[in-house]
């Protein structure tokens, strides 16, 4: 049995990533929409990830961005070591 999911967005505005099926936000984010979300340079991003700022991952040689990093940053919690 298939589901169909409408959804009445354009492409490029909905959220491109690893999307979760409870909250339909991305529980990851390509890093182009993480910059996005961030406002920051990909050469910030990169450097923050090099200092243990923010956590990447990599899947598939595809580079994500969690969503609870992303939700961090823009909250303004620090990271625990």
């Amino acid at each position: 049995m298939h589901t169909n999911i409408t959804n009445t967005e354009p492409l490029e505005n909905r959220p491109r990533g690893v999307v979760s099926r409870s909250t339909g936000r991305p529980d990851a984010w390509r890093v182009n929409d993480a910059l996005r979300q961030l406002s920051i340079s990909r050469a910030t991003l990169y450097k923050m990830a090099n200092s243990g700022e923010i956590r990447l991952a990599r899947i598939g040689g595809r580079t994500l961005v969690p969503d609870a990093e992303i939700k961090r940053l823009v909250g303004g919690v620090s990271r625990s070591a």
